[in-house]
């Protein structure tokens, strides 16, 4: 398993480098050239990263992710990740192995490992900064892909375990914490719809939150992080119609039912 599986890169022996790569992406044939030759332009970086396609199933090229900056800090990679204008992936990271190890490795407290890579690149930016090549040097297949099919539940302990690293990660960071002022507010509201459509879809026999208990949580995290704000999900009418929805069985088939036809006519 994915988790099994990352937790381990802490107790096998590593060279000065290291790199992750998921088991159905691929690297280019001079992705580790080309990565030298960075780590060689940016000595003094903490973690490194390139531009690189998505593919689908076959191999055939879907997209480039969106361009990065050839620099980013900590603060800059959130800002980036709040505002939804950087791609970022597990694959591809390139960091020193004794930096990974010193911050205890991909963290294992987030189910199925959702937003624990994105914990892990915000600490290792935060030790100098991250550093970027505009070559394209890997491709990272599209796929259902343990995010797309994590529970709605899971899920959302994920994104409340990920609030809670970033809440702790500010308090000495202050460019940080600007950033969670600035940005924050949409980042929350963002996934606090996405995440009550994904509880919403999720059988009621696999849950233990309702939709509402879900809302309710992030209206408490937002008050503690985002001061000075107003945070009301509950007027967001895509919000306040999955709390509805929830509370009746027939009409959570009605809306399974509309996003299938909704996601048919997308396609």
């Amino acid at each position: 398993g994915i988790t099994a599986n990352w937790a381990r890169i802490k107790n096998i022996p590593k060279n000065e480098f290291m790199t992750i790569i998921g088991y159905d992406d691929a690297f280019h044939d001079n992705y580790l050239e080309r990565m030298n030759g960075l780590i060689d332009a940016h000595p003094n970086a903490s973690l490194y990263q390139a531009h690189f396609d998505y593919i689908n199933s076959i191999g055939d090229i879907i997209r480039r992710c969106q361009p990065m900056a050839s620099q980013l800090s900590d603060a800059e990679f959130l800002q980036e990740e709040f505002l939804q204008t950087l791609d970022s992936m597990g694959t591809g990271y390139m960091m020193r192995s004794k930096d990974y190890d010193a911050l205890g490795g991909i963290p294992e407290n987030y189910p199925n490992l959702i937003f624990a890579d994105y914990e892990l690149w915000v600490k290792l930016s935060g030790l100098s900064y991250l550093a970027v090549t505009p070559e394209v040097l890997f491709q990272y297949r599209l796929h259902n892909s343990v995010s797309k099919v994590t529970n709605g539940e899971d899920y959302a302990k994920a994104y409340f375990t990920y609030l809670e690293f970033l809440e702790s990660y500010q308090s000495n960071k202050p460019e940080v914490a600007k950033v969670i002022q600035l940005h924050g507010k949409k980042f929350m509201m963002d996934f606090c719809q996405s995440l009550a459509h994904r509880i919403l879809k999720t059988p009621k026999e696999n849950r233990t939150i309702t939709v509402d208990a879900f809302v309710q949580k992030c209206e408490e995290y937002a008050a503690r992080m985002l001061k000075n704000q107003t945070f009301k999900p509950r007027l967001k009418l895509w919000i306040s119609a999955a709390i509805i929805l929830d509370k009746n069985a027939a009409s959570r088939s009605a809306f399974k039912l509309a996003k299938k036809v909704r996601d048919g006519f997308k396609s």
